[in-house]
C-alpha cells in the first residue's frame, strides 16, 4: 500500500504526540460498521452491502491501515474530491469487483469524517471534498505509483516489504508457489527516461469516448475535474523527475498477474499505459547507431 507520503512517518510523528483519538474512534467506528448486519428502514436485510463486507473481513491491521491511509491522503494532498480519493485508494480494500471496493471505501471515508479526523463538505459545484484540520510538517514524499529513484532493490520473494505482494490482485490471488523473480529483478533494473520534447510539444487528451452526449451535464462537469486533477499531478510528477531529485531517471517497478503475464506499476507514467503514456517514457541509457548496427 503505497501513497504520496510516507504513512509510517505519520504513525511515528502521531504516537509521539501522544496518539489522536480520532483515529481509535475511526478504527472501532469502521469495526462497528463491518460487524453490524445492515438492514432497510423497513427491516429488509441489505444483501449487497452485507455480502461485499463478509467478502472484505479485515483483520484489526487492515482496517487500521485504512484509517490511516484515507487521512495520509488528506494530509498529502490538502483537499480531494472523494471520487478521486476512491480512485487513489480503492486497492487498500480486498475485494474481488472494483465497484465494491469503492463502495466500502466512500463508507469509510464517511465514518472517518463523523469522528474529525477529516472533513467531508460538500462543495458549491456539487462535489463532496475530502480534507483535513491536520497539519504535519516535513512529511517525506513517496512515490506512490511504483517509481523508484534509485535502482531498485532486490525482490527476494512473493511478498516485497516495500512493494507489498508482487502477485496482483491483492489477498484474493496472493500465494506462495514460484513465480519467476528474476524476470521481475531484471525488468526492474532498466532505467527510464522522461521524453521532455514529446511532453513539451503535446497535451494530454482523454480518449474518444470520455465525454459523452447522454451524460448528463452534472457528469460532464465531474469528468472534467477528474481529467484535470489527473493531468494536473501528471505534470508536477514531470517537473519532479526534471528536478535534482529524480534527474530524470527512474525504474518502473513491476509485477505479475496470476497468469504470469507481466505489468508495469505506474499511472502517470507507464510504458502500458494510453498512447501518450508510452510516447512519454523512453530509455534513458541510448547508443547511437551505424550502418552496421
Amino acid at each position: 500500500m503505497i501513497l504520496p507520503v510516507d504513512i509510517q512517518f505519520i504513525k511515528d510523528e502521531i504516537n509521539s504526540m501522544g496518539g489522536l483519538a480520532e483515529i481509535a474512534i475511526s478504527i472501532k467506528a469502521i469495526n462497528n460498521f463491518i460487524n453490524t448486519i445492515h438492514k432497510t428502514k423497513k427491516g429488509k436485510l441489505r444483501d449487497l452491502k452485507n455480502a461485499r463486507l463478509l467478502e472484505w473481513d479485515p483483520t484489526d491491521e487492515e482496517v487500521h491501515d485504512v484509517v490511516f491511509m484515507i487521512f495520509g491522503s488528506a494530509l498529502a494532498q490538502g483537499q480531494m474530491t472523494i471520487q478521486a480519493v476512491c480512485g487513489m485508494l480503492n486497492h487498500i480494500i480486498n475485494v474481488y469487483e472494483l465497484i465494491d471496493r469503492v463502495n466500502i471505501l466512500a463508507s469509510c471515508i464517511a465514518l472517518i469524517s463523523k469522528t474529525g479526523l477529516i472533513d467531508l463538505v460538500l462543495s458549491e459545484n456539487g462535489y463532496y471534498m475530502v480534507s483535513t484540520e491536520y497539519d504535519l510538517d516535513d512529511v517525506p514524499d513517496i512515490d506512490r505509483h511504483g517509481t523508484a529513484f534509485r535502482r531498485p532493490q532486490i525482490v527476494e520473494g512473493n511478498f516485497d516489504p516495500e512493494q507489498r505482494s508482487m502477485i496482483l490482485g491483492g489477498r484474493l490471488n496472493y500465494h506462495e508457489y514460484d513465480i519467476c523473480l528474476d524476470h521481475i529483478n531484471n525488468l526492474n533494473q532498466i532505467p527510464m527516461a522522461l521524453n521532455w520534447p514529446f511532453i513539451c510539444t503535446y497535451e494530454e487528451k482523454p480518449k474518444d469516448n470520455f465525454y459523452k452526449e447522454t451524460d448528463p451535464a452534472w457528469k460532464t462537469m465531474q469528468k472534467k475535474a477528474m481529467w484535470n486533477l489527473q493531468t494536473k499531478q501528471a505534470k508536477e510528477k514531470y517537473v519532479e523527475l526534471m528536478s535534482s531529485k529524480g534527474k530524470n531517471k527512474l525504474f518502473p517497478n513491476h509485477k505479475v498477474c496470476t497468469r504470469g503475464r507481466t505489468y508495469q506499476c505506474g499511472y502517470y507514467l507507464n510504458c502500458q499505459g494510453s498512447s501518450y503514456k508510452k510516447a512519454s517514457l523512453i530509455l534513458y541509457n541510448k547508443e547511437k547507431l551505424n550502418d552496421t548496427h
